[in-house]
């Protein structure tokens, strides 16, 4: 019995130094992540690495995907923070080339050689581009402003032929001035204030009145 105290205390004397017993680091935010981020402008995600046994990181890195392809590896700049126990932040910097749908994590292994990977599932963020936008909505105001209230303007006009023309051609560019503002909103929804969509509203509003006031 003495003997296999004996062993059982060499083990754990041989082991806890090799980390056997060490916990898994953790990682969390150290600020809110981006869920939207537009092309070629770096985005920042901040990341604090914490180990209550105080292994310091031997590797950290953030991997991305997008549409299926292999994951990238985005690594760290120079760590905030010397404790581990007390959470070390590392700062990664990534510039999206493309829009789309991305996904994301982190993995980290310690120096107890103990690893973790977060978050999970996975996160995600969306990538847009204002140029491409803002031609898409100069396409539709295009249409809805031309193409659009005569196409109206048609259909008013046979529906009563005997209905005012100017009256008939202001009922086109309502309908026009109404899906631009629609399609403006629905591009820009999630890249502008309310504030701006808001201001946008006014001006649709403001040509509205000037359309149906003209004589």
């Amino acid at each position: 019995m003495t003997n296999l105290r004996l062993l059982l205390v060499v083990v754990l004397a041989v082991m806890i130094p090799t980390g056997a017993f060490a916990a898994a680091p953790t990682l969390t935010a150290s600020s809110p992540f981006p869920s939207e981020i537009e092309t070629g402008v770096p985005a920042v995600f901040h990341v604090k690495y914490t180990s209550l046994s105080g292994d310091p990181a031997t590797d950290i890195r953030m991997m991305i995907s997008v549409s299926g392809q292999p994951d990238k590896p985005v690594l760290p700049t120079s760590p905030q923070g010397t404790d581990p126990a007390q959470g070390i932040d590392y700062t990664f910097t990534y510039t999206p080339p493309d829009v789309g749908d991305y996904k994301y994590h982190f993995v980290a292994k310690s120096a107890a050689d103990q690893s973790t990977q977060w978050p999970s599932p996975d996160g995600e963020f969306s990538v847009y581009s204002i140029l491409r936008n803002y031609i898409t909505l100069a396409i539709g105001v295009a249409l809805s402003l031309l193409a659009l209230p005569f196409l109206v303007y048609i259909i008013a006009r046979s529906v009563n032929k005997q209905g005012n023309p100017a009256t008939a051609a202001r009922f086109g560019l309502l309908i026009g001035v109404l899906f631009s503002y629609a399609w403006f909103a629905w591009l820009f929804h999630s890249i502008y204030t309310p504030m701006t969509l808001a201001l946008a509203a006014v001006g649709a509003v403001a040509m509205l009145i000037a359309i149906f006031t003209r004589r």
